[in-house]
């Protein structure tokens, strides 16, 4: 009998599953304008990659919750995790990356402001081997003189006491592989700056460059409350050097009023008794003291601050409800007879 040889045939190499996480509060006016360009990028790579949208509802109080529970209702590829309440966008970003199950991790904000659009070419960078892909603004609208210059002076300051570098033009807008998840997930800490984490990770890196679109609708949901309280997060989180900065003060005001009280007394015994007033200076080295104090304090009361948020132990967050997560998964938008069918 003839044989003919016959090569095996390969199976088919399964998908990469990419995770998109986007934390939502309060976005009810862009979330179905952010689904339509997200659907755009979804249908333009399906040959390549396997897609799971995932919003993580923050708390809001508008119809936000509504309108992507519709969504999902007919696009499975479409999830949710909706919080118990507003735990943050730092918690509510891990929350996403946490439940994400893709190879790839893919984080941005629900406002717009980072464009869908630049998927593609995170994906190109990760293709070549990078597990860490950031996306870097340009051409950023005009902030205002003095929250520029708040911003520049922050930065400066991080990138001279902190232990990792912190760039000014990216945000939580970035790609992460599988094995950056899986070492971001076994961070436990629960006053989180996200965007310090991941630089502390490490692995290899690159950056792509977008122009920030203009916010469609709405306001931002960061106020300066929120934005002070993330600046102090990453300060503390990252450097000794306030507690440093906080010693060294203690030093130089205790080496400088015991000189002055040598001078006070020197004057006060040896040349004219009312060349200085004893209670002036006393008032003054009091106030000077008191406040070098106060500062040193409230830095040594964020550490401690921190230390009790991570020994009581509490969950980071608490989801109310997952959706679409123990379904069959469809991983691309549904064709018109299947949504007939629903």
């Amino acid at each position: 009998m003839n044989q003919t040889n016959q090569r095996p045939m390969k199976k088919p190499q399964p998908k990469p599953l990419v995770s998109v996480v986007i934390p939502v509060y309060n976005e009810a006016s862009n979330i179905e304008l952010l689904m339509k360009s997200l659907d755009e990028v979804v249908e333009k790579l399906d040959e390549r990659y396997s897609f799971e949208i995932i919003f993580v509802n923050d708390g809001s109080y508008d119809e936000t919750y509504d309108i992507i529970t519709s969504i999902a209702d007919n696009k499975k590829y479409v999830k949710l995790i909706d919080l118990s309440r507003n735990f943050g966008n730092q918690i509510a970003v891990s929350a996403g990356i946490n439940e994400g199950k893709g190879d790839i991790v893919i984080t941005m904000d629900g406002d717009l402001q980072h464009p869908p659009a630049v998927i593609p070419a995170l994906l190109v960078e990760w293709e070549k081997g990078y597990e860490v892909v950031q996306a870097k603004r340009v051409q950023y609208h005009n902030p205002g003189f003095v929250k520029n210059i708040l911003s520049t002076v922050y930065f400066y300051m991080m990138n001279h006491i902190s232990t990792v570098r912190i760039e000014k033009d990216v945000s939580d807008f970035r790609l992460m592989d599988r094995k950056a998840v899986e070492y971001f997930k076994k961070i436990t800490e629960r006053r989180r700056f996200v965007r310090g984490i991941v630089n502390w990770l490490g692995f290899r890196r690159s950056y792509v460059e977008y122009r920030i679109a203009p916010r469609f609708q709405g306001n931002s949901t960061f106020s300066l409350r929120r934005l002070f309280n993330l600046a102090m997060t990453g300060l503390t989180s990252f450097s000794l050097m306030p507690l440093k900065i906080a010693s060294l003060l203690g030093i130089l005001i205790t080496t400088f009023s015991s000189v002055l009280l040598l001078i006070m007394s020197y004057s006060y015994f040896f040349i004219n008794k009312e060349l200085f007033r004893p209670i002036a200076f006393f008032v003054v080295l009091n106030a000077l003291m008191g406040g070098i104090i106060l500062v040193c304090l409230g830095f040594i009361s964020i550490y401690i601050g921190n230390i009790h948020e991570d020994v009581r132990n509490r969950p980071l967050y608490i989801i109310r409800e997952r959706i679409n997560f123990d379904e069959e998964e469809n991983k691309g938008p549904l064709t018109e007879e299947e949504q007939h069918q629903l």
